[in-house]
């Protein structure tokens, strides 16, 4: 079995297809994570690299490499991940009524000081941080099974996490 790398892209057979994933950041202390790919295929695509290097949905703290060795995961490849890490994160906390309360982090320096920047209630994401794509919290796995099935993203998390379902 191949030795897990940053870049490895990764593939989760789900009812729709294939959802394909990239471990692009280890980050000591806090993990691996993931970028997620919008989109289901129904096969490896030939054009791999295009989508790696495209637009991702969110990225996830996620070991993926276990994930693999256990057989959950199909590894399609090693593409260079290039991309820093989030500046801003989000982190769902628990619902509140109809309206969904998270936090939102922002990250200095090395990773390793994270600043609080305020706790919020609603259906939406404050416009300010709506470009952030990290999702700081670890979530159950089968909320991330969830996450990869559906077509989630950070844009439209009420939509996702609707605390009657």
């Amino acid at each position: 079995m191949k030795r897990a790398q940053i870049g490895d892209v990764y593939a989760f057979k789900t009812d729709r297809g294939y959802r394909i994933m990239q471990w692009a950041h280890f980050i000591e202390r806090w993990g691996y994570y993931i970028k997620i790919f919008p989109n289901f295929y129904a096969e490896k695509p030939e054009n791999l690299d295009g989508i790696i290097t495209g637009e991702y949905s969110y990225m996830i703290n996620c070991n993926a490499p276990k994930l693999y060795r256990k057989g959950i995961f199909e590894l399609w490849g090693n593409i260079p991940a290039s991309e820093p890490f989030p500046k801003h994160a989000i982190e769902f906390r628990k619902y509140v009524g109809n309206s969904i309360y998270f936090r939102i982090y922002e990250f200095q320096g090395m990773l390793n000081q994270e600043v609080f920047i305020g706790d919020s209630t609603g259906t939406v994401i404050p416009e300010k941080y709506k470009e952030s794509k990290l999702i700081s919290s670890i979530v159950p796995p089968y909320v991330f099974l969830y996450l990869l099935e559906s077509d989630f993203d950070l844009q439209h998390f009420d939509l996702f996490w609707n605390p009657d379902e």
